[in-house]
């Protein structure tokens, strides 16, 4: 692959069905990597549309930062024991007047649960209202049937780096909170260390391949493998 200033623009194409096996994408990678290293040129943007992993699973970890960890353990800490919900609505099918069904049926198990388990605090993570405000009403009532029968716990509520964005010079120039990227990790964070973790089934718009969903459950089930007790499943779906 050759840059200059006639080809600012490369585009490659595999063929059908190439990211299959293990041993096309592993070339492919190979490829990769052996022609960047290559290039002198600045890369301004990489961009694939490739649904499989192709870099090696042994790249260095990176850490998320220590303030992201402490508001985590200070969140969980403050909230134990606690069940965690996780509810990303956007998913829902494309009828979502079920929504509103939905929300009282996880009213339900919520309550069940809670009465079993002898556990009062509840935390709550959704896209709601992150979704567009053009979407169908349903989605809104599932929220109001919500709110209106039981408290929830948020990263608002908990009042999330409030210490932080007490410096307004960090508040007025500090973008990254004004997305979800932070308080994102601060969610998975404390799903991975709830007592309970409760998620919806597929007709509520969960999808399986939610990399939330499938790093909590890799994180938790680690942790119950080193023996953490605190843990009382590893996902349940109302």
């Amino acid at each position: 692959m050759k840059f200059n200033n006639d080809s600012i623009f490369k585009k490659i194409r595999t063929g059908k069905g190439f990211w299959i096996l293990d041993e096309t994408r592993s070339q492919f990678s190979k490829f990769l990597i052996d022609n960047l290293k290559e290039i002198d040129e600045e890369i301004i943007l990489l961009n694939h549309e490739i649904r499989k992993p192709f870099f090696s699973n042994n790249l260095p970890k990176i850490e998320y930062s220590k303030r992201i960890l402490q508001e985590a353990d200070r969140i969980v800490n403050d909230l134990q024991p606690f069940i965690s919900i996780y509810w990303r609505t956007v998913n829902a099918l494309p009828t979502s007047s079920q929504l509103p069904e939905c929300a009282q049926r996880l009213v339900e198990t919520l309550k069940r649960v809670k009465t079993s388990l002898g556990i009062e605090n509840v935390y709550l993570t959704t896209d709601y209202p992150m979704i567009s405000s053009g979407k169908n009403q349903d989605y809104h009532k599932a929220m109001e049937i919500l709110n209106s029968t039981i408290k929830f716990n948020t990263w608002i509520t908990m009042k999330s780096f409030n210490n932080l964005l007490k410096n307004d010079n960090i508040r007025e120039n500090t973008k990254e909170f004004n997305g979800r990227g932070i308080n994102g990790i601060l969610d998975k964070l404390i799903a991975i260390n709830s007592d309970y973790f409760l998620t919806n089934p597929p007709d509520c718009g969960i999808n399986y391949k939610d990399d939330f969903i499938l790093d909590v459950t890799s994180s938790r089930s680690e942790l119950m493998n080193e023996g953490n007790q605190r843990l009382l499943n590893l996902i349940t779906h109302w």
